[in-house]
């Protein structure tokens, strides 16, 4: 079984080799500023903070030589790993604070893909700025462990595995503000360890800002865990896959939007106690999209009370034009129905109230 496994993989390398040609053959991982106190040389003076702009936070593997000091921030061609910071012996460091990585307003980060916890602990924080993920095709066990091997296109993952921290391995994504786009799927709870089966325990808590992920939001897919804690923002997907090792808490103002019509899927996740209530999901026929939220529809301009502003709620502002006196069409409260009103839905046009 395992010459087997070699072989494939071998394969499988060569094959994502030829596909992915464009992009590095060098993984750029985090270092951040090292550990003084475990090795002073590997401490960069100018390397103190947790900002994935400073370029001195970079190591690169396996090329030009091992857990080389990058000048560079990575591009839309390297692949990324975010691990705990190392030191000069290629040890894990102890402080929390040296395997955190902060993307801000004033950063415009890119991969070719993204590991946060790549065998390894790891926090991404994003309150800000761009975050675009070109998406990579990997080689993954299914979640049952046994041959054969897939590939699929994936854009972030968070926790590759568990393999050297094993059961308690954990990384985790903040998002607050800012945009991430990418091509590929996203997955929390991230791809089995090819040699051990492992999956690790991914957190993925959203407050605010967009991701636009063109591929499917996967949580608890391959043997981890994933959590999905969606308070505020908008994440669009085309699709989304669970098991019962995932969960997803949709809360406040958190909006999930994905491509055609999931609601079978997503009342299923909902049966299954996956998705937690309340999680009011609806399709929009004229978007071709569904939309899962925490609060009832019928709020803001969506007067059809169908979850979505469209032209179903236009219809019934233009039925009540010019009414006077208290009335659902009033959108801002002024006691009469019109070009007020009407610019309050434009401003809300094919959102999710």
């Amino acid at each position: 079984m395992n010459k087997m496994r070699i072989c494939i993989t071998i394969v499988l390398v060569l094959f994502m080799c030829g596909v992915a040609s464009a992009v590095s053959d060098t993984i750029v991982y985090w270092c951040g500023k090292g550990d003084p106190t475990i090795d002073p040389a590997f401490a960069w003076p100018d390397s103190e903070d947790t900002f994935w702009s400073n370029p001195h936070n970079w190591v690169s593997w396996p090329l030009p030589d091992f857990f080389v000091r990058l000048n560079f921030v990575p591009d839309i061609n390297d692949p990324v790993a975010l691990n705990r910071g190392l030191d000069n012996n290629h040890q894990f460091v102890t402080d929390p604070n040296l395997w955190t990585t902060v993307i801000d307003s004033d950063t415009a980060a890119e991969a070719a893909w993204l590991v946060i916890g790549y065998y390894g602990w790891h926090t991404l924080n994003i309150t800000g700025g761009t975050l675009q993920i070109a998406g990579y095709p990997q080689a993954f066990y299914p979640q049952d462990g046994n041959l054969p091997y897939q590939i699929d296109k994936f854009m972030l993952e968070v926790a590759r595995s568990n393999l050297y921290e094993y059961s308690d391995s954990n990384s985790v994504l903040n998002i607050s503000g800012g945009s991430v786009t990418g091509n590929g799927h996203f997955v929390i709870g991230g791809l089995n360890d090819y040699w051990h089966n492992l999956g690790g325990n991914g957190h993925f808590n959203m407050s605010g800002g967009t991701v636009d992920c063109n591929g499917t939001l996967q949580i608890g897919m391959y043997n981890g865990t994933g959590d999905v804690n969606l308070s505020g923002g908008i994440f669009d997907a085309n699709n989304l896959a669970m098991t019962s090792h995932g969960l997803l808490t949709i809360s406040g103002t958190g909006k999930m939007m994905l491509k055609g019509d999931k609601s079978s899927l997503v009342n299923g996740y909902i049966a299954s106690g996956w998705i937690v209530s309340p999680a009011y999901v609806a399709y929009h026929a004229g978007t071709n999209t569904t939309s899962i939220s925490a609060s009832p529809c019928g709020s803001g301009a969506d007067l059809s009370g169908d979850c979505y502003v469209d032209f179903e709620d236009v219809k019934i502002l233009a039925d009540n034009w010019l009414a006077v006196g208290a009335n659902q069409a009033d959108l801002i409260g002024d006691g009469r129905v019109d070009f007020k009103d009407f610019a309050m839905l434009a401003l809300q046009w094919l959102q999710v109230p």
